[in-house]
């Protein structure tokens, strides 16, 4: 599950620290959360740590925290639409969108066997 999240967003973080983006320099955290169709919603699954991009920067992708599948599929649907949200951080609380992007349990599994 973790490599083809790092994958995706190793390409767009590279993209963001070589054209100088503020985000290169910001503390960050991500958040996963599952769609819930009947109601229109999204769920959160997991919040990460606040971490200082500035190191994550020298690496070729960050590391995941690992997740339960339980929690991201309920009922083992691996099809389940996963949101995956890069933040900065903001102390006051109103933490700023850097980007995000939607998948499953089933295309990261396709993904890392594509290889």
């Amino acid at each position: 599950l973790a490599s083809g999240i790092a994958r995706r967003y190793t390409s767009s973080k590279d993209a963001a620290s070589s054209s100088g983006d503020a985000a290169a320099q910001s503390r960050l955290f991500y958040a996963v959360s599952r769609e819930v169709p009947a109601v229109n919603e999204w769920v959160a699954v997991y919040r990460s740590e606040v971490f200082s991009n500035k190191v994550a920067v020298n690496k070729s992708a960050f590391r995941l925290a690992p997740l339960s599948v339980g929690a991201c599929c309920p009922n083992g649907d691996l099809s389940t639409k996963l949101r995956f949200e890069m933040f900065r951080y903001k102390p006051v609380g109103s933490h700023e969108s850097c980007g995000a992007f939607v998948t499953s349990v089933k295309e990261l599994e396709h993904l890392s066997t594509s290889d």
